[in-house]
């Protein structure tokens, strides 16, 4: 499976796939990761949907420049950042899918590399890229996690793992999902 993993947007993703035209490659959907591209992640999922074969299930947020160094995504428990957890899998469950792999990416973070620019539909600091604002707590964020010890992480971590679970199963209980 290839992953839209920081590096390519949804549409380029799918070209992949349409030129290797072998029925075992399949795309890995990450509801966060086409963030890294300044692309809206339901404009990519568009553009793969298609060819997704199985998704990362997260939350982001992201960091001004002017704090984190240089515009970042950051992690977040599922729940408290700003994607469309809802409607992207609304749209997944609509087309059959139902491998989703639950990713608890709290304390994660990844600038944007230099030169990107926003796609199409995407302003920074507005919607699925709204900031957020400082002060941050660090139940919800780390920014800089040398900054905490590291059992204070692994309490945190522990802590956004059982919020972002639990928020994971609101949303696919809201969308009518069984679960087991």
């Amino acid at each position: 499976m290839l992953e839209n993993h920081e590096d390519f947007t949804g549409p380029e993703l799918a070209r992949i796939v349409q030129t290797v035209d072998h029925p075992a490659l399949k795309i890995l959907y990450d509801y966060g990761n086409s963030q890294m591209v300044l692309e809206d992640p339901e404009a990519a999922l568009e553009a793969v949907l298609p060819y997704v074969h199985s998704v990362h299930f997260k939350d982001h947020v992201m960091v001004r420049p002017e704090v984190a160094g240089r515009l970042t995504v950051a992690g977040v428990p599922v729940g408290e950042g700003f994607l469309p957890l809802d409607r992207i899998t609304r749209r997944l469950l609509d087309q059959g899918l139902r491998r989703i792999t639950f990713e608890n990416v709290w304390a994660y973070s990844a600038g944007i590399k230099p030169g990107r620019e926003p796609q199409q539909g995407v302003t920074l600091g507005a919607g699925n890229f709204a900031y957020l604002e400082p002060p941050h707590n660090p139940a919800r964020i780390v920014p800089d996690q040398s900054r905490l010890a590291p059992e204070r992480l692994v309490e945190l971590e522990h802590q956004a793992l059982s919020r972002g679970g639990a928020a994971f199963r609101a949303v696919l209980e809201r969308q009518g999902c069984i679960l087991r």
